[in-house]
């Protein structure tokens, strides 16, 4: 388990811990430097002997459109919501292939946290939505790319979500975005988090390169 804060990140690998069999690795501060990325990988790889499964997932977001935006806050998403991923999938795929090879384990999975904003033209921010269209595609290739190798690629695309930051920006809109979806309501932590645990199990063994809406409908690709 790795996170930018570790006061975060710790409690919540402890609580895992007691949910699960199999034992966590809890990390920080890695956003979208790829030496963090690679001490992380190390750390995780000396704790467990290989990676199953990786959800990536990274938020950068700035209001506004291209009028309203410069050139470093356009950047500063891109590293983030884009760059990140990319980081993290390279440093994962290869310990992924080897444990598949050396038959330390069956396969490997990358599960990475895309956006109805993607799809949203007035989604409110043009970077955010472009980077996160970025990441569809990318989940796509990357799935061709290690499939071969037994690895999965998949995304969610979840759509509005009562998270504390959405609540804290966001609270004079929810009423009206909970109307606007076709089960007149707005997505909880869980439900993105089953979505994830679906795809990155067995029961969605078949299932690459694909990205599911976790929207109760709002975006039906």
């Amino acid at each position: 388990m790795c996170a930018r804060h570790p006061r975060a990140a710790h409690p919540r690998a402890r609580r895992a811990r007691g949910a699960r069999a199999g034992p966590l690795h809890g990390s920080a501060r890695l956003g979208h430097r790829p030496p963090r990325h690679r001490r992380s990988r190390r750390a995780g790889r000396g704790a467990l002997g290989a990676h199953r499964c990786a959800r990536e997932q990274r938020r950068a977001q700035r209001r506004g459109g291209i009028l309203d935006h410069t050139l470093d806050d356009w950047n500063a998403v891109l590293a983030v919501n884009l760059t990140g991923a990319f980081i993290c999938s390279a440093a994962v795929a290869p310990v992924m292939r080897e444990g598949i090879e050396a038959g330390r384990q069956p396969g490997g999975v990358i599960v990475n946290i895309g956006s109805t904003a993607a799809a949203a033209q007035g989604s409110g921010s043009i970077a955010y939505a472009t980077t996160k269209g970025g990441l569809h595609v990318f989940t796509k290739v990357l799935a061709h790319e290690l499939g071969p190798h037994g690895i999965r690629v998949n995304a969610i695309a979840p759509g509005t979500t009562l998270t504390e930051w959405v609540e804290r920006n966001l609270g004079d809109t929810l009423d009206a975005s909970a109307a606007s979806v076709p089960l007149r309501r707005l997505g909880q932590p869980e439900d993105v988090a089953n979505a994830i645990a679906f795809l990155a199990s067995d029961e969605a063994r078949h299932i690459t390169g694909q990205v599911l809406s976790v929207s109760g409908g709002g975006w039906m690709p």
